[in-house]
């Protein structure tokens, strides 16, 4: 009797260690947001378009995915930065500006080295991790071309325009290592002369 009672502790104990709480969590974490975006701003980065200089741009967009709005958003604040002047509808524009989303997504690679958890037993048993390596790949590429309103012809040549990055988790048994190539926010040169002072 004394031993069953033991028995049943015991497991009730291990159990009750072992239970989790998983917290909420957006549909995309915010390491794959900051991948998505920075490969597109890398890809806009690339556009470049000096037709347009100072001349009213109607933009265009199509994609396989929603995310093709947030490229648009994207590209249009490129093109605002070299002159062009957005307009918001067609019939005021000079030129269109057609973008084609290609791709604009992550990627992700893992190797793994260790016992996987088990479950079915007397108590779940939780995976060990020996070396474990995660890589997320933000990946987009665009294809622009700009059409004369006036004539409707493409102005020069379609331009093709990719953006890559990265991040890697590294996990060697209790370590962990993170890096990643995104770029870090600008200081305000006010807060470093602040910082300084």
């Amino acid at each position: 009797m004394i031993v069953a009672a033991i028995a049943a502790s015991l497991v009730f104990i291990l159990t009750g260690c072992m239970a989790t709480r998983t917290l909420t969590q957006t549909s995309r974490s915010g390491i794959e947001q900051l991948l998505v975006a920075g490969a597109a701003r890398r890809a806009a980065t690339r556009v470049n378009v000096p037709e347009l200089l100072g001349t009213p741009v109607y933009l265009e967009v199509a994609g396989l995915t929603k995310d093709a709005e947030f490229a648009r958003e994207v590209v249009a604040s490129q093109l605002q930065s070299q002159g062009a002047l957005i307009v918001s509808e067609v019939a005021n524009a000079t030129y269109i500006v057609k973008l084609l989303v290609l791709a604009l997504g992550t990627d992700q690679t893992e190797t793994f080295v260790g016992i996987p958890a088990m479950s079915g037993l007397l108590f779940p048993i939780p995976e060990m991790t020996f070396y474990r390596r995660q890589r997320q790949t933000g990946r987009s590429r665009f294809r622009i071309s700009v059409i004369d309103t006036r004539t409707g012809k493409i102005v020069g040549e379609a331009e093709e325009v990719d953006g890559e990055t990265a991040f890697t988790r590294l996990t060697i048994l209790p370590f962990l290592f993170e890096w990643t190539d995104l770029d870090r926010p600008v200081e305000r040169q006010e807060n470093v002369a602040a910082s300084q002072g």
